[in-house]
């Protein structure tokens, strides 16, 4: 007998994933089932997207298929009983197997569409054979305007803007304002980085703007951030698992390099580190701002819903010193070495932002 599970993204808050599915036994045998995730892919009126490739991972497998005219494809692939969730996302071209002509038209098809692409979809997965259905929408891009100040002053730094939905930044004029486009249907979260890097490398900062702050014409208003560093102290970061080890856990689209993120539990701070070899990181020993950070090993900083869900969680003030996400604490003039092992640091993550079984 089948059962079934579903995910669905839609045109809610920015920075959310949902994840609705029935959760499963971890100390399963590890022998293989076969699950179809059965992938619509729709734009913001729920009209069907045909000719979109849709691919899915988990525990370092995945396969990809083409929409048809209803907008639905099937995916199907044999994961172990261990795995707890797979990904769902839109243009994994990678996972295609067909001749080079039409994977170039399915590009250009891709490219064609004047809208955003959705974020990834995750999907809780239970032992044995099972159906999952997934959706995924696009989304109407919106044109947003803001302006940036420091302490109330024009921004002495030069920054960039960022946002989740985005693989590209906006530069910020020397007056702090800002134009941009993105898909709003909640509190909108942005990253501003730049020239303040060359005093802390790595350095960014968060910003959120709740949904009630934004205008009907996108206006974001002004914008005050404090990038103030007090003091610093010096971490020298060491991976005790490989990419390999990791990619048989992890559960989100590898859209950066391996390396590491820290995020201060106020959320509103992030350091982004790239790996030099796969136990080492670049910048070593990291300069750090003092406080509270929780790391996110497995990629530079691109917004995987990792990510985001532990950006959101400081920011919401959710207490995560339980949590079993590798947490430090630097102080100022400190010299600290600290190991951190990936495995365990993204099934703490999952197991944390996992809702409760329907």
């Amino acid at each position: 007998m089948r059962r079934s599970s579903t995910a669905r993204i839609g045109l809610g808050a920015p920075a959310a994933i949902c994840l609705v599915a029935i959760l499963g036994w971890l100390g399963q045998s590890a022998s293989a089932a076969e699950k179809r995730f059965h992938v619509t892919v729709r734009d913001e009126t729920g009209a069907a997207l045909e000719d979109i490739v849709v691919g899915v991972r988990a525990v370092g497998k995945g396969a990809a298929a083409v929409t048809d005219a209803q907008g639905a494809a099937t995916v199907t692939l044999d994961v172990d009983d261990t795995a707890s969730l797979a990904v769902a996302w839109v243009d994994m071209f990678d996972l295609l197997s067909m001749p080079e002509a039409e994977v170039d038209r399915l590009v250009e098809r891709a490219m064609s569409i004047p809208k955003l692409p959705p974020i990834e979809a995750l999907v809780r997965l239970t032992p044995g054979p099972h159906d999952c259905n997934v959706e995924l929408r696009y989304r109407q891009p919106r044109p947003l305007q803001g302006t940036i100040t420091e302490n109330g002053q024009a921004p002495g730094t030069r920054w960039d803007v960022n946002f989740p939905y985005l693989f590209f930044g906006t530069r910020i004029g020397a007056d702090g304002q800002f134009r941009a486009v993105c898909p709003v249907g909640g509190d909108l979260l942005f990253q501003l980085y730049g020239e303040d890097s060359e005093q802390v490398p790595g350095r960014s900062v968060i910003v959120r703007v709740p949904a009630a702050s934004i205008g009907p014409d996108g206006g974001l208003g002004v914008i005050d951030i404090n990038p103030t560093i007090a003091a610093t102290g010096n971490v020298t970061f060491s991976l005790t698992a490989t990419p390999e080890q990791y990619d048989e856990v992890q559960a989100h689209i590898k859209l950066s390099y391996w390396g590491l993120v820290l995020i201060s539990a106020d959320g509103k701070t992030v350091m982004s580190f790239l790996s030099e070899e796969n136990n080492r990181l670049a910048n070593e020993p990291a300069t750090m701002p003092v406080g509270t950070w929780y790391a996110v090993p497995g990629s530079y900083f691109c917004w995987t819903w990792t990510q985001r869900r532990i950006i959101e969680a400081c920011l919401d003030g959710v207490d995560l010193s339980q949590s079993g996400i590798p947490r430090i604490v630097v102080t100022e003039g400190a010299n600290l070495t600290v190991n951190i092992d990936p495995v365990a640091a993204e099934l703490a993550i999952q197991a944390f932002f996992t809702p409760p079984p329907p």
